[in-house]
């Protein structure tokens, strides 16, 4: 069951969306992107008390920190966090599921394609930790970018969930 936060404010449910584009050795670009991004050799969440770093200290790569639009300028000092990249349905406290607003999903959709394009074994992990969600974690099978974003247009993509997406 969801904590409900105590008021609407957007900073206190702050849901993290971060991917790592395995054995990428240099970022791709990430300005153009209608919403803010963050690439980091580091494979370090962002997220305080992440439920994936351990599977993040076994990786390598290039992680790539998503959030909201306003945090591509504004960002220091504060905690990236991606809820306005949210649907209004996956953004309700009840919500399950991940689904990208739909101003967002096309670019989403194209960022993802190059990074498994750039990613030397044409693998990515694309994790979500919300933090007022459930204490579970969910762990996916491996599957094929286009079946990703089909369970995501089906309202299948779990929050607090970790998948692992390969090259067709």
């Amino acid at each position: 069951m969801r904590i409900k936060p105590r008021n609407n404010d957007e900073s206190k449910i702050m849901p993290s969306i971060e991917i790592v584009a395995i054995a990428q050795q240099c970022p791709s670009k990430v300005d153009d992107l209608p919403f803010a991004a963050m690439a980091d050799f580091t494979l370090k969440s962002h997220r305080s008390q992440s439920r994936f770093q351990g599977d993040f200290d076994r990786l390598s790569g290039i992680m790539y920190h998503l959030g909201n639009p306003g945090l591509k300028t504004d960002h220091a000092g504060r905690c990236f966090f991606a809820y306005q990249l949210l649907s209004p349905a996956s953004r309700k406290v009840e919500s399950s599921f991940l689904e990208f607003a739909a101003e967002y999903r096309a670019a989403a959709q194209m960022f993802f394609e190059e990074l498994l394009h750039n990613s030397p074994v044409g693998k990515l992990v694309f994790t979500s930790d919300w933090q007022f969600g459930p204490e579970w974690i969910k762990y996916e099978p491996e599957l094929s970018l286009s079946e990703f974003w089909r369970l995501h247009d089906s309202h299948l993509i779990q929050l607090n969930a970790f998948y692992s997406i390969i090259g067709s």
